[in-house]
């Protein structure tokens, strides 16, 4: 018993393949139209580059079980406050995250912070880094490598 599949007409198959060739265009137009907008558009008005500065100074060379202090200074140096600050630390392999929270920084104005992220007891050996991120709502976060050695 042999099967064959109906034949459908000419004009069907060009229809269809027209129609799908205009939905894939238009699937392609609006992901690439969503992908490539922020690099035309402004950064917010209220946060741009430079509007905030942050500082670190903390202990570089550190033990398994350890906590870490980071050491910091916010500062803004704008003419409007800066509002809902997070400075994260990432958790890892070797890290237990931690996060700080500045609920304002007004204008001018500079805060020191003490970050308390925690070296695990199980911390590999040797030199690495620590992603930590500083982000206000309405613009692209700061990241910051901070390396350390685990000895």
């Amino acid at each position: 018993m042999a099967f064959e599949l109906p034949s459908l007409p000419k004009t069907v198959v060009i229809h269809a393949a027209l129609i799908s060739a205009i939905l894939l265009s238009a699937v392609i137009a609006i992901v690439g139209f969503w992908t490539f907008l922020p690099l035309f558009m402004d950064a917010p008005n209220e946060l741009k580059a430079g509007s905030l500065e942050i500082d670190f100074a903390y202990i570089q060379t550190v033990t398994p079980g350890m906590n870490w202090n980071i050491n910091g200074t916010a500062h803004n140096p704008s003419d409007e406050a800066v509002e809902e600050v997070k400075i994260r630390v990432y958790s890892d392999g070797n890290i237990q995250g931690y996060e700080y929270f500045i609920p304002v920084l007004g204008t001018k104005e500079t805060v020191s912070f003490v970050l308390k992220p925690k070296i695990k007891e199980s911390a590999s050996l040797g030199e690495y880094t620590s992603q930590t991120v500083v982000s206000v709502p309405g613009s692209f976060p700061a990241e910051y490598e901070l390396r350390i050695n685990i000895v």
